[in-house]
């Protein structure tokens, strides 16, 4: 007989469990196993949404964003230059700052944004100081600039 128990956890809860260890006690012929996660520093809380997805697609203020690849750039008829913006959640913050889909983050706060990390990187630094990013987007081959607040 093979019994499985799930726990439902919250992105609150996964944030705590963060760099905790997990232990119980092995059922009769199982092994204990044992995880830890470190961590270098805490995610700011507009980046917690992010946790649990596992994919290439990475959201924040209500924004999800992917890699610009070559697929991308042959469709849309730009250069491999930037992250590229899936989707924006209605009433988000995201939203409000004027982000779309299918825009193009190519610089946040001066820096250039080659990558989704990039764009974390960008975040993270804006969640010490003001909690605000400048973007500079390309929205139909139109460059604009935009300031994101959470």
């Amino acid at each position: 007989m093979v019994v499985e128990m799930t726990q439902q956890m919250n992105v609150k809860d996964r944030l705590n469990m963060r760099g905790s260890s997990v232990s119980r006690e092995p059922m009769p012929g199982m092994v204990s196993v044992q995880s830890r996660v470190p961590t270098a520093e805490p995610l700011p809380a507009v980046l917690a949404p992010a946790l649990g997805y596992g994919t290439g697609t990475y959201p924040f203020a209500g924004a999800s964003f992917t890699q610009l690849n070559s697929d991308l750039c042959e469709v849309l008829g730009v250069k491999p230059e930037g992250v590229f913006v899936v989707n924006v959640a209605e009433g988000s913050a995201a939203r409000s700052a004027g982000l779309r889909g299918g825009d193009i983050i190519l610089r946040a706060d001066n820096m250039k944004v080659a990558s989704p990390i990039d764009l974390v990187q960008a975040i993270r630094l804006a969640d010490e100081k003001d909690r605000s990013v400048d973007l500079q987007i390309m929205r139909k081959h139109q460059i604009q600039s935009l300031t994101l607040r959470w």
